[in-house]
């Protein structure tokens, strides 16, 4: 049988009180250390914008920089309507990344070789209805606290 459940209500009472208050030391440890990763990733972002690191390996974590796009809407209803004047339903699906890629096959741009925001070549009828932003995303594969390598490699 369940320990837990072998308890008094006054045991239970005072678990409850115990572990609530020791949950919410935990949350605030972790709110702190959310915000030191996303200054750290600000910073990292930031940095290797400038020298053009995209990965760097250290004691057995990797770290990546990615080039992400979001896509937002003031008036959603109005979206929706454009896309399917436009006879573009298939960029609607929910979660399927097709509007993204789409995206960036029209946003391409040839000269640098990447995609690149440019509201001129989105298609006039959905022009003005979706909001097309770029962000630095940087992602950590392979973080341990067991890792103890001192490894350093930057690869671009």
């Amino acid at each position: 049988m369940d320990p837990e459940l072998e308890m008094t209500t006054d045991e239970a009472i005072d678990a409850i009180v115990s572990d609530t208050a020791r949950k919410r030391e935990i949350d605030a440890e972790l709110r702190n250390l959310n915000a030191r990763i996303d200054a750290s990733a600000r910073l990292i972002s930031g940095a290797w914008l400038l020298d053009g690191t995209q990965k760097i390996t250290r004691n057995g974590a990797t770290i990546f920089l990615s080039r992400e796009m979001t896509v937002s809407t003031p008036d959603t209803a109005a979206a929706v309507a454009a896309f399917m004047d436009a006879g573009m339903e298939w960029a609607l699906a929910v979660g399927s990344g097709r509007l993204k890629s789409w995206l960036k096959e029209i946003l391409y741009n040839a000269e640098i070789g990447e995609w690149t925001v440019d509201e001129d070549r989105i298609p006039p009828e959905i022009r003005g209805k979706i909001d097309v932003r770029e962000y630095h995303r940087v992602n950590v594969r392979g973080a341990t606290r067991a890792a103890t390598s001192n490894e350093d490699r930057r690869n671009t």
